[in-house]
């Protein structure tokens, strides 16, 4: 997965699809949080969390069942779970700080995100806008 976002796809197109999508949603957070100062947008990056099943779906099925049991017996030791994704996000929620504009990691650190190129930002943003004004509401 490496996210790229051309004309005519890519070479696995599930899994460039959803890397872009992910770097698309920290473009667009960026850019809100420098447009909308006095709104704070922030994001997460949770880690791997091997109990969604993200990962297998496009596995064949003998990659598939064994991942599946061996992957359920490791949940409970995996710090990078679910529960813990989900107290670092309400961690970020109740910050008091008014912090924006920041990417953070699974501990709940500051990070550097893949999407900071501010020229891919202005370009999310202005496309998705620009799809937006062909919708009917």
């Amino acid at each position: 997965m490496r996210g790229e976002w051309k004309a005519g796809g890519a070479e696995k197109p599930g899994f460039d699809a959803y890397a872009t999508s992910k770097q698309a949603i920290l473009a667009a957070a960026m850019v809100f949080a420098h447009e909308t100062p006095r709104l704070r947008f922030n994001a997460v990056e949770p880690g791997l969390n091997l109990a969604t099943g993200v990962g297998g779906r496009d596995a064949g099925a003998f990659v598939r069942l064994p991942q599946r049991f061996v992957i359920l017996l490791l949940v409970p030791f995996i710090k990078k779970h679910p529960k813990r994704a989900a107290r670092v996000i309400a961690k970020v929620l109740v910050n008091e700080l008014g912090e924006t504009g920041i990417y953070y990691d699974e501990a709940g650190g500051s990070m550097q995100g893949s999407a900071r190129d501010s020229k891919f930002q202005d370009r999310v943003v202005a496309e998705t806008r620009a799809l937006l004004t062909t919708v009917r509401a």
